[in-house]
């Protein structure tokens, strides 16, 4: 039985080793959430110091710039642009000159340059009016002296950023123009690199509008002059707040970097400070520990990997010495166990079976073996000569011919000569003879080990087998007459669909010969009248006694004679074309090509007896020019015969009724005809509309009726015409058949 502990500690150890690598790579990662976190907070009270650092330079700068543009405003009051003026204006910007441009602007309350330093005053036109610019409009629009801080746009004049701070002039307390000066924003890039911020950690200056005035590192040039309205809408960032304040996690509006950014307006000018601190940078300055602690976890990770290898490896060796003890004992039972099973199988199995050696040496036996052994055995209760265990079944004395090619048989397939070897051969025994099968197959994957030889008694199953043969030799012979049977029926068949045919024409000769006797008889009555009045004619003029009125009558009379001669004579040689065009393609059978409308009509023309008799009407919707490439005779029989069917059965004697025949083309090609036979007569039943194209079905046996008609039809539209006739199933008060076939029959 498998031992329980080495089972457990294959379980146990690898569970054991992933929790301690979990263990340790959270502890990892805590102590990693731990630096970050004391590192922004460091960082979040560096930036708060240099926001003050930044305030306090920013106010210096301020404090000298509001003073300076108070001075130039005084000594301006006092002296006007005058030399005197000039020289005190560049006294006073000399200590500061890297700080300015270099320009100070005066303008006048209408907003025209009255002074710009190092321009021309006759050039100062040139500058146009100033009155749109921000600092002039707040002037305008709030009294009093204060200072205006701008934005930061391009100079026209310098090419660079600059902006710029002014006063009003004020005469009597009243606006009366005001004083510019220039500043350019470098003096933040040098407090800035004095900072130890990061790469990606900025200071910025704005205007309480907000704009931007000035911004480390350099922004796009496009992001000056545009208003920041977003910072107190969509943040939450107050800058006109002299105390000010702070936002943690926000991204925008200057760029797409996460900052916690801290703010606050200067005291005494309208300029807010801001300084952001870049979660990326926090990272960058962690980066080593996180990667330091990456790799301890990694190493711890393999080493515990190791150790967890090395334990199974000394646990799987236990287990498998538990399992190979275990499995000698269980392959021992197995091994009598299935000795066991398969003898039990092959006495089981009714068939004789023994494996034979390498050597054909019979090494086992079944029961049933041993059983006829001894039914065959020379003397009573004995096996027969070499069929016992330890005996050689291929040594025989003297065998017949079956024997020696079994044995044969078996010598192929231990030889590896034959995959298996089978063979049927009779067997007498004293009381019967009975049939065996062989089957000879390798005792393994080949014959190395030996053969297993089967013996199965099919004596039942030859006797089944012969029982089969002459059965089906009787079948044969009952096939024979059937087929025989049927020719002749066949042949039967076509004869009688030769004399329906032949009845059919004569019936037509009949009838047409009945048409054709009143516009003769018209024709003759006319030629023998008017001969009797030529001849009376004829005597008047001998004797002199014909008058002109005479004469006017005969000729008269001589006229309608001859018009009802010509009449007659057209229509008996209508009827006699029509009956022989008809009757030759009912007879002969030839192919050719036909108007479909001109030959139905002469088809009509030809049952006209028929139709005045039943006193039927018949519609034809059929397109005019519509040339078909077929059998006509075949069609006119098919005609012919569904119009005899409606006369004979749709309608009572003297009912009179009506059948339409209408022909489409329902394919877009045009390649196909579909012509559409209806009767408004009693109908066809539904339980026979699956019979009526039977052979000798008909309904009206013992009265005329050979029900062969639409059989004929049936046969003659498949096999002639290559098409199809179908009786719908719609209308159980009319008889309506569809016919489809070709316009050009297939050669």
């Amino acid at each position: 039985m498998r031992s329980a502990t080495p089972d457990k500690l294959r379980f146990a150890i690898p569970l054991f080793t992933v929790l301690v690598v979990l263990l340790f790579t959270l502890s990892c990662v805590v102590s990693y959430q731990s630096l970050r976190d004391e590192q922004r907070m460091g960082s979040r009270q560096e930036a708060q110091r240099m926001l003050l650092a930044f305030e306090a330079h920013s106010t210096r700068l301020f404090d000298y710039t509001d003073g300076y543009l108070r001075a130039i405003r005084a000594y301006h009051a006092d002296h006007g642009v005058s030399e005197k003026w000039l020289r005190f204006v560049g006294e006073i910007k000399a200590p500061h000159a890297n700080q300015f441009s270099g320009i100070v602007t005066i303008v006048d309350r209408e907003g025209w340059v009255v002074y710009q330093s190092e321009t021309p005053s006759d050039k100062l036109k040139s500058f146009g009016s100033m009155a749109s610019l921000d600092h002039f409009q707040y002037f305008i629009g709030h009294p009093g002296d204060s200072l205006f801080v701008g934005a930061t746009r391009l100079g026209k004049m310098t090419g660079k950023l600059q902006y710029r701070l002014a006063r009003p002039l004020l005469r009597d307390g009243v606006f009366d123009g005001m004083v510019m000066v220039t500043l350019l924003p470098d003096h933040i890039t040098e407090f800035y690199q004095n900072l130890s911020l990061g790469s990606h950690s900025t200071v910025t200056m704005l205007t309480l509008e907000p704009k931007l005035i000035a911004r480390q590192p350099a922004p796009a040039p496009e992001m000056f002059g545009r208003l920041f309205s977003e910072l107190k809408k969509n943040h939450g960032i107050d800058i006109d707040s002299v105390e000010g304040g702070s936002a943690f996690g926000i991204t925008g509006p200057f760029d797409d970097i996460r900052r916690d950014v801290f703010y606050k307006k200067l005291a005494t000018y309208p300029v807010a400070l801001m300084v952001s601190i870049a979660e990326r940078d926090i990272d960058d300055a962690v980066a080593g520990a996180r990667r330091n602690l990456s790799l301890l976890a990694l190493a711890f990770a393999v080493f515990a990997l190791l150790v967890c290898v090395l334990a199974l490896r000394m646990s799987g060796q236990n287990r498998r010495l538990a399992e190979a003890d275990a499995a000698s004992q269980k392959l021992a039972t197995q091994l009598q166990a299935s000795e066991a099973f398969q003898l039990s199988i092959m006495n089981s199995v009714a068939a004789e079976i023994a494996v034979l050696g390498r050597d054909g040496t019979i090494i086992a036996v079944n029961e049933p073996w041993q059983r006829f052994s001894r039914e065959n055995g020379r003397e009573p209760g004995k096996l027969a000569p070499n069929t016992e265990v330890g005996a050689n079944y291929l040594v025989f004395g003297t065998v017949d011919v079956e024997a020696s090619a079994a044995l044969d048989g078996i010598r192929a397939v231990l030889d590896g000569s034959l995959p298996q070897f089978s063979t049927e051969y009779p067997c007498h025994s004293p009381q019967q003879m009975r049939w065996f099968s062989m089957m000879v197959t390798p005792l393994g994957e080949s014959a190395n080990e030996g053969v297993v030889v089967t013996h199965t008694d099919i004596s039942e199953m030859k006797q089944i087998q012969c029982k089969l043969e002459a059965n089906e030799e009787a079948l044969r012979a009952s096939v024979t007459v059937a087929e025989g049977a049927l020719q002749r029926q066949q042949e039967i068949q076509d004869e009688l669909v030769q004399v329906e045919k032949m009845a059919a024409l004569g019936g037509l000769v009949a009838g047409i010969a009945h048409e054709i006797n009143t516009p003769i008889g018209v024709t003759l009555s006319s030629a023998t009248y008017l001969e009797a009045e030529t001849r009376k004619t004829d005597a008047l003029y001998k004797t002199g006694e014909l008058t002109e009125d005479g004469l006017t009558d005969y000729f008269a009379t001589a006229a309608q004679a001859t018009q009802l001669m010509a009449i007659n004579s057209h229509r008996a040689s209508d009827l006699i074309q029509s009956f022989k065009q008809v009757a030759v393609d009912q007879t002969g059978g030839e192919r050719r090509q036909f108007d479909l409308a001109s030959y139905i009509d002469e088809v009509l023309l030809s049952l006209q007896p028929w139709l005045k008799k039943g006193n039927v009407e018949v519609a034809v919707n059929c397109p005019s020019g519509l040339l078909i490439d077929g059998f006509p005779g075949a069609l006119s029989q098919v005609l012919s015969n569904l119009l005899m069917n409606s006369l004979n059965h749709a309608f009572e004697p003297g009912q009179g009724g009506h059948v339409s025949i209408e022909v489409s083309l329902p394919d877009a090609a045009g390649e196909w005809i579909e012509l559409a036979f209806r009767d408004d007569g009693k109908g066809i039943s539904p339980e026979l509309h699956d019979k009526v194209f039977e052979p000798f079905f008909t309904t009206r046996r013992g009265k005329g009726g050979s029900g062969l008609g639409l059989n004929i039809v049936f046969n003659i539209v498949h096999k002639t015409l290559k098409g199809t006739l179908v009786l719908e199933r719609s209308s159980a008060a009319c008889a309506h058949f569809t016919l489809r076939f070709p316009r050009t029959l297939p050669r």
